[in-house]
């Protein structure tokens, strides 16, 4: 029952960093859909 729980945590865990993750990157697309194309210089950096 221990080890069930703590996969469960594991992968609640790793759910929610890929669901920050995701947001990040939906961010960083929306900054560069809004700015015209000269502009556009692929920043990959998502920290926020």
């Amino acid at each position: 029952m221990a080890l069930a729980s703590l996969h469960v945590i594991v992968l609640w865990g790793l759910d929610g960093h890929s669901l920050l993750k995701e947001r990040l990157y939906k961010r960083l697309y929306d900054s560069v859909r809004e700015i015209g194309n000269e502009e556009i210089d692929y920043p990959m950096d998502v920290t926020g």
